[in-house]
């Protein structure tokens, strides 16, 4: 049966941080009083200063552009097997390039088109259930061996987003819409997450929820205005999943998470969510002016408060990496200046809802990992060119 979202005024917890915390509504996707909620205590940027993840830079694949192999139009996705394979997706080549552990190039997958094996506009590569799996076009979905044979491609019957891969197969997000009401309205779309294997077919749904208004904003989606790259943003679901364990999602705008799968549990985490103030609109209209004729402030639903979670991040050994949302640090800034290179507040819990370590790391996000080892994209700062970076956490716990 799907789980459906509660309000619950009050809820018998597993208390982890003292009863004297103070929390927002709770939203609680799991109505089953068996469930551990765990509370903790926010940390403050104050409190977080000396506790550090450090970050060491491992191995970068694209930064000799000489090697065609090497040379990525757009490195937008990279996964890395059991053995360290390393499988990078560049979508505006409309391939995959696979590179051995230690960055030397083994194979080629796929190429622009769209008859068998071939790809356009591709999106999402993930390893799971021992394949590669990769989404091109709205519903389609492309599986190979880790090998780089091609095994199939299938249409969808359904969108699907932010897919991410399993031992099983692979997590994904997609929405339903019902009808209008007889009186014109839109009811609000209805999101779920769904294991599915790698034929495309629905193994398991973990969890729906009522997506909040707005649901679709001009320039912009999901719960998001984007404007030139400076993002204000509302409620957008976010969910990570283990490769052997558990599917962890945002359910609401507070400081919650909720866990499904062999350790399930949720947690919520005492967070005052900071205002949005007038200087982030008057940033965020400033770098949309000049691109849009005729557009004012009012054109667009501004959230009143910043969400209290960025996103959410899987290590390699299973561990829940949660990025709480601070302003200063993810506010827009001027329409001329670039976005700071400064550490960012984590949260670390274990897969049984253990709470590990807060502190700052320099990376906060990536797109794939392997034990010690993360894999993500970046720009090159000084050739402007694309290249893929594997970083090794040196975890303090």
């Amino acid at each position: 049966m799907l789980a459906r979202i509660v309000i619950l005024l009050s809820i018998c917890c597993v208390a982890c941080g003292g009863s004297e915390l103070e929390f927002a509504d709770w939203v609680q996707l799991m109505p089953d009083e068996a469930t551990p909620v765990f509370e903790y205590a926010a940390v403050s940027l104050e409190e977080r200063q000396g506790e550090r993840i450090e970050v060491v830079e491992d191995l970068v694949i694209g930064d000799d552009a000489s090697n065609p192999d090497q040379v990525f139009y757009r490195a937008s996705g990279v996964a890395a097997d059991d053995v360290g394979t390393i499988y990078v997706l560049d979508s505006g080549s409309h391939r995959i390039q696979v590179f051995d552990a230690e960055g030397g190039y083994l194979r080629t997958l796929g190429q622009e088109g769209q008859g068998p094996g071939e790809l356009a506009t591709p999106s999402n590569l993930v390893i799971g259930a021992g394949q590669v799996i990769l989404k091109a076009e709205s519903r389609r979905l492309s599986v190979w061996t880790l090998a780089g044979e091609h095994i199939r491609d299938t249409q969808l019957l359904r969108s699907l987003t932010s897919l991410a891969g399993t031992d099983a197969g692979f997590i994904a997000r997609y929405g339903i819409r019902t009808p209008p009401t007889d009186e014109g309205e839109q009811p609000p779309r209805t999101l779920l997450f769904a294991l599915f294997d790698t034929s495309g077919e629905e193994k398991r749904v973990y969890a729906e929820l009522t997506e909040p208004p707005p649901t679709t904003i001009a320039f912009g989606g999901g719960g998001i205005v984007m404007i030139a790259g400076a993002p204000i943003s509302d409620f957008t679901p976010r969910f990570v999943a283990a490769r052997q364990g558990n599917v962890y999602l945002t359910a609401s705008r507070e400081y919650q998470v909720h866990a499904f799968g062999p350790h399930r549990w949720a947690l919520r985490v005492a967070w005052s969510r900071q205002a949005v103030r007038e200087t982030d609109i008057d940033t965020a209209m400033a770098r949309m002016s000049p691109l849009f004729d005729q557009v004012d402030r009012s054109d667009f639903p501004w959230p009143d408060h910043f969400p209290a979670i960025s996103s959410l991040e899987i290590d390699g050994h299973g561990h829940l990496y949660v990025f709480p949302f601070f302003a200063p640090l993810n506010a827009p800034i001027g329409p001329d200046e670039e976005r700071p290179q400064v550490d960012r507040p984590v949260d670390v819990y274990s897969a049984t809802g253990e709470h590990l370590f807060s502190g700052m790391i320099p990376v906060w996000s990536w797109s794939g990992s392997l034990g010690d080892f993360v894999y993500t994209t970046r720009i090159n700062d000084i050739t402007d060119e694309y290249e893929v970076v594997r970083y090794r956490l040196v975890e303090p716990f």
